[in-house]
C-alpha cells in the first residue's frame, strides 16, 4: 500500500517537475531582469547625457517603464530646430519566454534613437536602411520605390545599405562626406535605419547597441550631425513644394494582389541586382585601368 502511494507521488513529482523547472526560471529572469535592466537604464543614461551634453541646453527625462528612458532636450543655437528627443528600448529581460523566443529566432537588442520634428515639413526625403534588414524594406517597399536610389562613393556601403531620397542634390555634401560614410561602415551593425519624412516624426535615427559596452558617444554624435544637417536642409528648401510621396497605409489585398505585388518586389530586387553589379564590374574595370596605366608609366620612366 505503502509502495503503490509512494509510486503514485513519484509520478506526479515526475509530471510536475517541467513546470517547477519553468516556473522557477520565470522567477529568476524576472529578478535578474529588474536588476539588470535597472543597472543599465542608468548606465546608458549616463553615457547618452554625456554625449548630448554639448549640443544642448537643457533636458527633462521620462521613464514611460520599467524598460525604456526618453531624454526630452532643448537644442542649442547651432541647430535649425528647438527640440529632440533622445530614447533608451532595453530588452524585455524580465520575460523568461520573450527572452527565449528573442534569442533564438531575432536576436533583437537593446536599442537606441534620436527623434525630431522641424518647424516645416520636410521639402528633401531621405532614406537609408541595411540591406539584411529585408523585413524594413517589404513593410515601406510600396513608399521607397517611388524615390531615387543615390550611390555613395564608397563601394562597401552601397552594398550594405539601401540609400534614397527625393532629391539628390540636396543630399550630396552629406553621403559623400568621410564621417557619414566612415560612421555607416564603423557601425553598420548598429545602424536599423535613418528616416526624413513629411509624417511624423519628421526625423528618426535608431541603432541596435551590439557593442559591450555600447559606444553610445560616438552613436550621439553621429545622429546629432546628420539631424543639424537637415534641420539646415530644411529651412533652405522650406519653399519647395511638400513631397506628395507619403508613406501609405496598409491596405486589405486579395492573395492574388499579393502574389502581384510579390513578383513585382522580386523583379524590382534582381533589376537592382544587376544594376550593382554592373556597377561592381565598371568599378573593377576602372581599377585595373588605372593599375595597367600606372605599370606602363612605371616601365617608361625606368
Amino acid at each position: 500500500m505503502a509502495d503503490g502511494i509512494l509510486a503514485q507521488f513519484g509520478s506526479i513529482l515526475a509530471m510536475l517537475v517541467p513546470i517547477l523547472v519553468f516556473v522557477g526560471l520565470y522567477l529568476a529572469f524576472y529578478i535578474w531582469g529588474k536588476y539588470a535592466n535597472r543597472k543599465k537604464k542608468e548606465f546608458y543614461f549616463d553615457d547618452v547625457l554625456t554625449a548630448i551634453d554639448p549640443y544642448i541646453e537643457n533636458y527633462s527625462r521620462k521613464d514611460p517603464n520599467d524598460r525604456q528612458i526618453e531624454i526630452r532636450c532643448q537644442l542649442n543655437e547651432e541647430f535649425e530646430l528647438k527640440s529632440a528627443s533622445a530614447w533608451l528600448i532595453l530588452l524585455p529581460r524580465t520575460s523568461f519566454p520573450t527572452m527565449l523566443v528573442d534569442g533564438l529566432f531575432f536576436r533583437n537588442k537593446d536599442s537606441f534613437g534620436l527623434a525630431a520634428n522641424f518647424a516645416e515639413k520636410p521639402r528633401v526625403l531621405f532614406e537609408v536602411i541595411p540591406y539584411k534588414m529585408k523585413s524594413a524594406i517589404r513593410k515601406d517597399f510600396d513608399y521607397l520605390v517611388e524615390i531615387d536610389d543615390i550611390p555613395t562613393p564608397d563601394q562597401d556601403t552601397n552594398e550594405a545599405f539601401l540609400i534614397k531620397s527625393n532629391r539628390p542634390r540636396a543630399i550630396n555634401q552629406l553621403i559623400r562626406s568621410k564621417m557619414f560614410l566612415k560612421n555607416l561602415k564603423d557601425y553598420s551593425k548598429e545602424v536599423q535605419w535613418i528616416s526624413v519624412r513629411t509624417d511624423e516624426p519628421h526625423f528618426e535615427m535608431k541603432f541596435s547597441m551590439t557593442g559591450k559596452p555600447a559606444d553610445l558617444l560616438t552613436l550621439v554624435k553621429f545622429s546629432m550631425t546628420v539631424l543639424k544637417f537637415f534641420g539646415k536642409v530644411t529651412e533652405r528648401t522650406k519653399d519647395l513644394p511638400i513631397p506628395s510621396v507619403l508613406k501609405k497605409e496598409v491596405k486589405k489585398v486579395t492573395e492574388k494582389e499579393k502574389q502581384k505585388q510579390e513578383k513585382e518586389k522580386e523583379k524590382y530586387m534582381k533589376e537592382r541586382e544587376k544594376r550593382r553589379e554592373k556597377a561592381r564590374k565598371e568599378e573593377e574595370r576602372r581599377a585595373k585601368k588605372r593599375a595597367k596605366d600606372e605599370s606602363r608609366a612605371k616601365r617608361k620612366s625606368e
